[in-house]
């Protein structure tokens, strides 16, 4: 008798949810905001009853991918301006004992050979670089869609 009562309970609840799955899905094609059952709720957020900013900061997704998008910009940005120059010359000095001004102060037609063959290792140090970081995002583009769904 438990399970059959049990089994009764369990048909009830199930064909509760599908009453609000319908409702949602309902209130969805109408396009009424929040999609609950209760008029009351759906009022309140039609008014603004929570702000924009109480439920970015409150959920699970959103600041783990602003906070991303920040440090990504911030890293892009910085770096973007002086690597070519910078490493080109750091190259020179390194790899073909280069010991005159930087790189960066000769013309294109007056530019020792050193630093042009370390402008091209810092083109392909570039290049990997660039493959790199768009492996990476692939990687874990699937992720951070994930943490935004949450």
């Amino acid at each position: 008798f438990d399970q059959q009562e049990s089994a009764q309970q369990e048909a009830s609840e199930s064909m509760q949810r599908r009453g609000r799955l319908l409702c949602s899905s309902k209130h969805a094609r109408n396009g009424t905001s929040s999609g609950s059952m209760d008029p009351q709720n759906d009022l309140q957020s039609e008014e603004g009853g929570d702000s924009f900013l109480k439920f970015i900061f409150t959920s699970k997704g959103p600041p783990q991918i602003i906070l991303w998008s920040l440090f990504y910009a911030i890293a892009i940005g910085s770096t973007i301006t002086v690597v070519p120059s910078v490493i080109t010359d750091r190259y020179a000095r390194i790899n073909y004992q280069f010991d005159g001004h930087t790189c960066s102060s000769y013309g294109a037609d007056e530019k020792p050979d050193e630093c042009s063959a370390a402008s091209n290792d810092a083109m392909n140090a570039s290049a990997v670089n660039s493959f790199v970081e768009n492996m990476l995002t692939f990687a874990t583009s699937p992720l951070m869609g994930s943490i935004s769904d949450e």
